[in-house]
């Protein structure tokens, strides 16, 4: 991907009313509010009523964006920056006494438009509270690479899951598996291996010959952490 014409580019949304199926039509739309000698290239991604330009500086598309305009034709378009996408995330082990929006104050330093909701469970007919916060929020393509996966809120350690993005291990703090799954997780031994002291299985030598130091202990009862949905995992949602 290629960040700085990421950060050139707009989509130019047409709502309802009379819309341009070629790019000279397009052009003609939005001649009287877009600066036509700026443009470097007009193309559409997919079907729909969506069309995307690239500007020759990344200015003009910062200028521009989250403007709406009315068309020549009387359409009205709204202009949406290529650099924002819209992510969906998870926040576990915030204590359920402690005011939500301080998870709200820390996510701002990555995102803007925040929504944040308390997830429940059904159990025997009672919905419950989980404890565990989710949300969505609009963010810069570096905001996005930016957002930890544990932070500290208030001084409270806290696990922050993004759809789409790889997991990270909370044993070996390595990436593209969980806990559960890790290769460093020692091997349950039979009697007669444990005997004569085999080796294979522990985490000192699964792998490779490095060792790696495991991340901190997690709290009782959070060893494997749901992420998303498994129809979820490795979805990636577009700009809003």
């Amino acid at each position: 991907m290629d960040k700085e014409i990421l950060r050139s580019s707009v989509r130019l949304k047409f709502g309802v009313g009379k819309y341009p199926g070629t790019r000279a039509a397009v052009l003609q739309e939005v001649k009287e509010k877009l600066p036509l000698d700026e443009v470097e290239v007009v193309y559409k991604c997919r079907e729909g009523r969506d069309w995307y330009i690239t500007f020759t500086k990344a200015e003009t598309a910062i200028r521009l964006s989250d403007e709406t305009f009315t068309s020549n034709s009387g359409t009205t378009v709204r202009i949406e920056s290529l650099d924002r996408r819209r992510v969906r995330f998870r926040v576990h082990w915030f204590p359920f006494h402690m005011k939500g929006e301080l998870v709200e104050e820390y996510m701002e330093e990555y995102g803007s438009q925040i929504k944040l909701e308390y997830e429940t469970q059904n159990h025997d007919g009672v919905n419950m509270k989980t404890g565990t916060m989710s949300g969505t929020m609009v963010c810069s393509e570096s905001q996005y690479q930016s957002i930890p996966y544990r932070g500290h809120i208030h001084g409270r350690l806290v696990l922050i899951t993004v759809m789409g993005r790889q997991t990270v291990c909370l044993r070996c703090g390595d990436m593209g598996h969980q806990r559960s799954t890790c290769p460093l997780k020692a091997a349950k031994k039979s009697y007669a291996a444990a005997t004569r002291g085999d080796t294979q299985g522990d985490w000192q030598t699964v792998g490779s010959s490095r060792q790696i130091k495991p991340v901190e202990e997690v709290a009782e009862g959070t060893e494997h952490v749901p992420l998303y949905p498994e129809s979820e995992v490795g979805v990636v949602m577009g700009p809003p």
